[in-house]
């Protein structure tokens, strides 16, 4: 029986050492009787960047991530499909630039938001301000009143107007004699005075309350009702932002009251007053009167608030 044996490693059993020669240690081709000599053509080293005719057939699907080129590509100019007519098309093997129109985007949304919180914010200062004075069994028509033993038709309230001189806006209280049937008790005229107390003053709108002081409804009103100085509706509504209250008389909430009704409903506003003058350009008046003058004319637009 024979023994086995251990498979001997295979570097033993090779016989032929064949020596490693560095390539500039190799030894020319031995040239045999007639035969014209090889050429010895040296190897010219890789490009750090492969050239453009090589470049632009590997470029058609991830032109940032070329295994050909180290360096990434640079951008090239915007071109355009020379087939295309109506519809542009890009090369494909060109790689898109850069947009910077979806950085437009969210800034109209972001204004939107952010006149959505202040709506917000006004509007739970109106609640703030009728619960804090139903508290004490007040509201804003009994403050705005408080100093007056008998409220007559026709006369200011509070006495002397309210005026704040950081900001030029004026209001006042009043109310027409009664009438049956007739929930609304009176409103309020609201101005500004963009160049101080003796400057022109403008009319922004009107707030109607009821008995009770709640809100009834926002309109304006004809030049000849309020006698202020005539200004138009652009004019009017960039007026709008600059009404603010912030006086103790006759009452700070009263004030912080009527300043909040025109930033919740500033959008509303703005529409009254635009249509205040296409009423007043479609109206038809006598020839010897203008739209703004004509008595027939007293309210020039109108938004109801009952259901608030």
């Amino acid at each position: 029986m024979q023994r086995w044996r251990r498979r001997p490693p295979l570097w033993q059993s090779i016989t032929t050492i064949i020596p490693f020669r560095a390539p500039s240690q190799q030894r020319p081709p031995v040239r045999q009787e007639g035969q014209h000599p090889v050429p010895q053509v040296p190897r010219a080293p890789l490009p750090r960047r492969a050239p453009p005719a090589l470049r632009s057939q590997h470029h058609l699907h991830r032109p940032r991530q070329c295994p050909l080129c180290l360096v990434p590509p640079e951008r090239p100019q915007r071109q355009w499909h020379p087939s295309s007519r109506l519809r542009r098309r890009r090369l494909p093997c060109r790689p898109r630039g850069r947009s910077f129109r979806r950085l437009r985007r969210p800034l109209p949304c972001r204004y939107r938001e952010m006149a959505e919180e202040a709506v917000e914010l006004a509007r739970r200062e109106i609640a703030y301000c009728e619960t804090l004075l139903a508290k004490g069994g007040l509201n804003v028509l009994s403050e705005t009143v408080r100093d007056t033993a008998e409220i007559k038709a026709w006369d200011h309230y509070p006495t002397g107007d309210v005026f704040d001189p950081t900001s030029g806006a004026q209001w006042f209280y009043h109310c027409h004699p009664a009438e049956e049937g007739a929930e609304e008790h009176g409103h309020f005229h609201c101005f500004l005075r963009p160049q101080g107390p003796q400057g022109p003053i403008h009319h922004l709108a009107a707030v109607g309350v009821d008995a009770h002081g709640r809100l009834l409804r926002l309109f304006t009103v004809n030049q000849w009702v309020v006698g202020d100085d005539w200004l138009g509706a652009e004019g009017t509504i960039a007026l709008l932002p600059r009404f603010d209250v912030q006086m103790p008389r006759p009452s700070y909430l009263v004030n912080r009251w009527l300043t909040a009704i025109f930033t919740a409903y500033e959008q509303q506003i703005t529409e009254l007053i635009r249509e205040r003058d296409r009423t007043l350009l479609a109206h038809r008046q006598p020839e010897s009167f203008e739209a703004r003058q004509d008595r027939a004319l007293e309210v020039t637009s109108e938004f109801k608030l009952s259901g608030r």
